[in-house]
């Protein structure tokens, strides 16, 4: 027995597994790789919107008055949303500044808020929107709106 090889001193502790054994061992390695992959191509690393019901069905409201809704958006996703205001609709105010990106942290959540004025005649229905556009593949664009009808509460 000669002098032990520099780095070879793992190898006495702990011995290569028998030849039988290698090829499996291999194969199993091999497979861990390929599952790994597979869940990376089926799960990419993005940002991913979460927003709960988009539409607002408000109650009737006075001739003129103003209405304010909330909404919660969250980054379901594993890398940062940005999100920007693309548009709004007539009179319409938005708690996010058009043209202006806000980011959302992997987990974390924003809440926006969306004012409208009701119309002045009695008994007409209104839409006020917001249009939103984000970096989430799957959603790059979406809308909250609020959908009502002027007119006396019947209470």
């Amino acid at each position: 027995m000669g002098f032990p090889v520099p780095g070879r001193v793992h190898d006495r502790i702990h011995p290569p597994p028998p030849r039988w054994l290698r090829a499996p061992l291999i194969l199993v390695g091999l497979g861990a790789v390929a599952l790994a992959l597979a869940w990376s191509e089926a799960h990419p690393a993005r940002p991913m919107v979460g927003v709960g019901e988009r539409t607002f069905r408000c109650a009737t409201a006075p001739p003129g008055s103003y209405g304010r809704h909330p909404w919660v958006i969250e980054n379901l996703g594993a890398v940062p949303l940005r999100i920007r205001t693309r548009f709004t609709s007539g009179r319409t105010g938005f708690s996010l500044w058009q043209g202006q990106e806000h980011a959302i942290e992997p987990g974390d959540r924003i809440i926006v808020h969306l004012t409208w004025v009701t119309p002045r005649r009695e008994g007409a229905p209104f839409t006020s929107f917001a249009t939103l556009r984000t970096n989430d593949p799957t959603r790059p664009e979406f809308r909250l709106a609020v959908v009502g009808r002027s007119g006396l509460d019947p209470r």
